[in-house]
């Protein structure tokens, strides 16, 4: 979605919520809000981590809004340019 300085995704869901409380621990690095969020899948606590570290590189911002008993909607925004830095490490790297 283009909003100013930067495009905005987002993914929703519809289900348990996160608490504040969860809310302000989800991007930090080994929390884990529940071993088993829906069935039999294994959840290590590191891919909400791992996603804002790279979004963050990327000069971006990750951000989640909840409810308990209403869903989830993470969101993410990226700016339409690398940071410099960025941009020039990646030519360098072949990346």
């Amino acid at each position: 979605m283009p909003s100013p300085g930067g495009a905005v995704c987002s993914v929703a869901d519809h289900g348990p919520g996160l608490t504040p409380l969860m809310q302000a621990q989800i991007f930090e690095r080994g929390s884990i809000t529940e071993r088993r969020p829906f069935g039999a899948e294994a959840a290590g606590g590191y891919g909400l981590v791992v996603a804002k570290a790279f979004i963050d590189r990327l000069g971006g911002r990750l951000w989640s809004d909840s409810e308990p008993g209403k869903g989830a909607c993470f969101s993410f925004r990226l700016p339409y340019r690398a940071p410099e830095g960025v941009a020039r490490e990646s030519r360098a790297t072949g990346g």
